[in-house]
């Protein structure tokens, strides 16, 4: 176990890390002088906050490596104020922002040294480099809740972001993947592509979602526990595509998408879809071996560079997430694309989704407007 500066009274013995209870407390713990916490930090954290309600008032180091810590305890391990899926992002990331600002007090975690970490992070991992900046905001943002400093740091610098994907799916490309998908995947698909809704989002839903006013999907990406706030969600009107598309299903059970054992292929504790992968990823494969192939990853095999795919009508394999993407791109203006997708921002789907130029129609002749 890596040993980092930790909280007041806080220790390292023997692969596990204990508490040493405060004299005026001892008798709260009928007499105890040591706590043991954990084998590791998040345990420790967890096990720490349950005896102890508001540590950080107490805390008088200024330590980014403590206020870590209790970062992890107030707010990454607490289930009513992330997701699940983000707080597997902050654990990963905090252990690479340890290292490099983990010995600093945290007023001196400055603009210019974030600057200068995230530019040599991005050339080595865009994508994770960005992951870890946004955990860094984050934290800094609580801190300022204890006065630690005035302002976020971390906001406002102009930092480059990784490249959007660029693929667009085009028809004969879901043809030839669903030739040989699981018939799992063979139903989702076409789901997928008419109402471009989220992975999690489609896995949720349950036969009783299917009403006389038509499909509705929940939005489980803006769920809040704290406030118990989440989306209005949306509701497809069924006409004669998508009952086409939902006639496909056996609505024998009370999930649409469920496995052999009656279980939906999403895990609402942790929103984890580990058995759905597993087949989308064999699917993937069969395709690979069919006659689709990679594109813009020159270690794999059967590599061809995108733009020449796309030139000479080559198939090319694409990820689960793309097909969210065609359905924007196919959608007739902006507007519609964003409410089908269930953005508050058009700036967001026209950045990452609209994968095709913007078609503008031509200006009416000025001699035809005036008559």
């Amino acid at each position: 176990m890596e040993k980092i500066q930790l909280p007041t009274n806080w220790t390292y013995n023997r692969k596990a890390i204990y508490y040493r209870i405060p004299t005026q407390d001892q008798a709260q713990f009928n007499g105890k002088q040591w706590l043991r916490l954990g084998n590791d930090l998040p345990s420790a954290v967890e096990a720490f906050f349950k005896i102890c309600s508001n540590p950080m008032e107490r805390e008088r180091s200024k330590n980014t490596n403590v206020w870590l810590t209790y970062w992890i305890g107030d707010h990454v391990l607490n289930p009513k104020r992330i997701r699940p899926a983000t707080k597997r992002q902050h654990l990963s990331s905090i252990q690479r922002l340890r290292g490099v600002f983990g010995d600093l007090d945290v007023p001196d975690i400055t603009s210019s040294k974030i600057t200068r970490w995230f530019f040599q992070r991005f050339d080595e991992n865009k994508t994770g480099g960005r992951r870890e900046l946004e955990t860094l905001s984050s934290f800094l943002t609580w801190c300022k809740r204890y006065d630690l400093i005035l302002y976020n740091t971390a906001m406002g610098l102009r930092l480059p972001r990784p490249q959007p994907r660029i693929h667009y799916v085009d028809d004969f490309e879901v043809e030839m993947f669903m030739e040989t998908a699981n018939p799992l995947i063979q139903r989702y698909i076409p789901l997928k592509i008419y109402t471009g809704a989220r992975k999690n989002d489609l896995l949720s839903i349950k036969v009783s979602h299917i009403t006389e006013q038509g499909l509705y999907i929940g939005d489980r990406k803006s769920y809040r526990v704290q406030t118990e706030s989440r989306s209005r969600g949306r509701i497809f009107q069924i006409g004669t595509e998508l009952e086409t598309i939902l006639n496909a299903f056996p609505m024998d059970g009370e999930y649409l998408f469920e496995s052999s054992k009656r279980l939906p292929y999403i895990d609402f504790s942790n929103d984890t879809t580990s058995g759905f992968d597993s087949i989308w990823r064999r699917s993937k494969e069969r395709a690979l071996e069919n006659g689709m192939y990679q594109s813009n990853q020159k270690d794999k095999p059967r590599y061809v560079d995108f733009e020449e795919a796309k030139i000479l009508g080559i198939p090319l394999i694409f990820q689960e997430r793309d097909l969210r993407a065609k359905t924007a791109t196919d959608c007739e203006n902006l507007s519609e694309a964003s409410i089908r997708l269930g953005h508050t921002n058009l700036a967001t789907t026209l950045r990452t989704y609209r994968r095709k130029p913007e078609y503008i129609k031509a200006k009416e002749d000025s001699t035809t407007r005036n008559l």
